[in-house]
């Protein structure tokens, strides 16, 4: 029999790559040619690929990040007859693997597409709340950044008025602590000239962006960042 701890291992190093695979950067490189880390937000995700190579793209991207990447990772280890717990921390570092790939030197997604593969395994109706909330306010009023970190915030929130069990909610948080420092880290980007620490911070903690101009963010190429 192979030792549970072996198996676990090799659960979360399975979980790691996967979460790796760069789909939205390899998608971008087949159909255009081009390098999606140097083109809008640098983020390799279903929102920079959509912008910069085709809207038709996000779909199919988006639903690699979040089933295979999510929702597989957490009912494999649920298959493996694992805890909460595990089943928890192997869909984190499936969301790791997306944000941090090592396939793409650590330049990757913002994560939230994978997370929310996780919690819908692990908080269906939570996650199905929040992410209807997040996509009504998305449509009505913009800024999807804003909308989609509120009801990350949401589903611990209502995790404890619907019962849900501690360790889930204690993945929900360290999920909502890890997009938060992506945001934060930004793909290794540099401040931009006479942008403060403290505004730095706030843009990228509420708006996911350096600049205050979303277009001025989401449409940048190589060359205008060179201008």
């Amino acid at each position: 029999m192979v030792p549970e701890i072996l198996v676990i291992m090799i659960a979360l190093t399975y979980s790691y790559c996967l979460g790796s695979v760069p789909t939205a950067y390899l998608v971008g490189r087949w159909v255009r040619g081009i390098d999606l880390r140097q083109y809008g937000s640098g983020n390799i995700g279903g929102s920079n690929l959509a912008a910069h190579v085709g809207k038709a793209y996000f779909i199919p991207v988006f639903g690699f990040d979040l089933f295979m990447k999510g929702v597989t990772t957490v009912l494999i280890a649920r298959t493996l007859d694992f805890g909460e717990i595990l089943q928890g921390l192997i869909g984190i570092t499936a969301v790791i693997g997306h944000s941090w790939p090592f396939y793409t030197r650590f330049i990757g997604g913002r994560g939230v597409s994978t997370a929310t593969g996780v919690l819908l395994i692990l908080a269906p109706l939570e996650s199905l709340v929040c992410s209807g909330f997040a996509s009504i306010m998305t449509i009505l009023f913009k800024k999807s950044a804003l909308w989609v970190g509120i009801s990350m915030i949401l589903v611990p929130t209502l995790g404890l008025l619907s019962g849900m069990s501690r360790e889930v909610i204690y993945i929900s948080i360290v999920l909502i602590i890890t997009l938060t420092l992506k945001r934060l880290e930004a793909n290794h980007a540099k401040r931009p000239p006479g942008v403060s620490w403290k505004h730095l911070f706030i843009r990228r903690f509420i708006f996911d962006r350096d600049v205050s101009a979303t277009e001025e963010w989401t449409k940048r190429t190589p060359k205008l960042q060179d201008d």
